[in-house]
C-alpha cells in the first residue's frame, strides 16, 4: 500500500483549481494566500437567473462577499463559477422591488430608498 501512495505524484495546484476542489469535495474553502491583493477573488457561486449575483471568496483573508453585478456589463464581460476576478469598481444603487408586469409583459419595478453595492467593473484573471 505504501508503494502505491509513493507512486502518486505530489503536484501543487494553482489557487483557482485548489479552491474549486475544496468547494466540490469539502463543501467549503479553507485556502488563503496573504500575498494576493484584497481585490482579487474566486467566484465560488454564481446565480444568473435574474440580476447576476456572485459569491466571491477573497483569497488574501478568506472572507466571502455576495454581490450583484450590473446586468448589461455582465453580458459584455461574463465570468463563470471558479473564475478569478479582480474587482475594480462597486457603486451604491437603490434596491428595486418587482411589482409585476404591464400589459405588454414588461417588468414594473419600484425603486426603494435602501441601497446595495453593485459590481460594475472587473477583470478576469487568467493564468
Amino acid at each position: 500500500m505504501l508503494g502505491l501512495w509513493e507512486s502518486i505524484p505530489d503536484e501543487s495546484l494553482n489557487i483557482r483549481d485548489q479552491i474549486r476542489n475544496e468547494v466540490e469535495l469539502l463543501g467549503y474553502v479553507k485556502s488563503m494566500k496573504a500575498n494576493i491583493p484584497s481585490d482579487y477573488g474566486v467566484v465560488i457561486d454564481l446565480n444568473t437567473k435574474y440580476s447576476p449575483i456572485a459569491t466571491i471568496y477573497r483569497i488574501n483573508d478568506g472572507s466571502i462577499e455576495v454581490i450583484k453585478t450590473d446586468t448589461r456589463k455582465y453580458k459584455a464581460n461574463k465570468f463563470e463559477q471558479f473564475d478569478m476576478i479582480k474587482t475594480i469598481t462597486k457603486e451604491p444603487r437603490n434596491k428595486k422591488k418587482f411589482m409585476g408586469k404591464d400589459e405588454k409583459g414588461k417588468g414594473i419595478y419600484e425603486t426603494l430608498s435602501e441601497q446595495e453595492d453593485i459590481l460594475t467593473q472587473w477583470t478576469i484573471i487568467t493564468f
